[in-house]
């Protein structure tokens, strides 16, 4: 269960219903007990890091494109009542 990315509360067969496709990753195999563990968080984890690995990456990320970061702010502050 911990490895499906359902919240604790979630419906795991309304999530996931019979026949329904799924990217998983292989965990662990098993061959004497016969058994396979598989996971989707990985998968959202994954895909998750790459977002952000791509993001930081952009020329707009970061203080010089955006909004800047609270300590930008602050710095800016304090130099004017300098």
């Amino acid at each position: 269960m911990s490895e499906t990315g359902v919240d604790r509360e979630g419906d795991v067969a309304r999530t996931f219903p019979v026949g329904t496709d799924i990217e998983v990753i292989v965990l662990e195999v098993e061959p004497s007990g016969r058994r396979i563990r598989l996971s989707r968080k990985a998968i959202l984890e994954a895909q998750e890091n790459q977002e952000v690995r791509d993001y930081t990456q952009r020329k707009d990320a970061g203080p010089s494109g955006g909004l800047g970061s609270l300590g930008d702010k602050l710095r800016d502050v304090f130099k004017k009542s300098s």
